[in-house]
């Protein structure tokens, strides 16, 4: 009966170690990584552009700021109790100045607002996007 016992208790520690070691690799991965956005980024008094936004493993990119001098950079991400995933980014470009972005994501919509302060200095440029997930 002793090595029964002994039997079990070993089975069931080997069995929790599975189970926490399964949780760390799932909470590891970035929530938005393999990510992508098509959206609309809509800067007020202007016509909307057409954005997509990459989320990878460890950065973010949004592929307007891309070719205007924006690096990717990496991004946070955080679960809300309502369910949605909010997440947000700061990226620099030489020429064009800092970017705030920050969104929310439910399902497979992401919507949210990124302002830039220009690299002259000024007020900063506040736009909002919006859009679904495409892979």
């Amino acid at each position: 009966m002793g090595t029964f016992r002994t039997l079990a208790v070993a089975l069931a520690l080997l069995a929790a170690c599975a189970c926490a070691s399964h949780k760390t690799k799932v909470a590891s991965q970035p929530a938005l990584a393999g990510s992508v956005f098509k959206v609309s980024l809509v800067l007020s008094g202007q016509a909307p552009m057409d954005d997509t936004l990459i989320f990878t493993e460890n950065s973010f990119e949004s592929t307007v700021c891309s070719n205007a001098g924006f690096a990717r950079v990496p991004y946070a991400t955080r679960a809300e109790a309502d369910g949605s995933l909010t997440w947000t980014a700061s990226c620099d470009s030489e020429t064009m100045g800092h970017n705030d972005w920050h969104g929310t994501v439910v399902g497979d919509h992401i919507e949210g607002a990124v302002e830039r302060t220009p690299k002259s200095g000024g007020l900063a440029i506040r736009s909002t996007f919006s859009g679904d997930r495409v892979r």
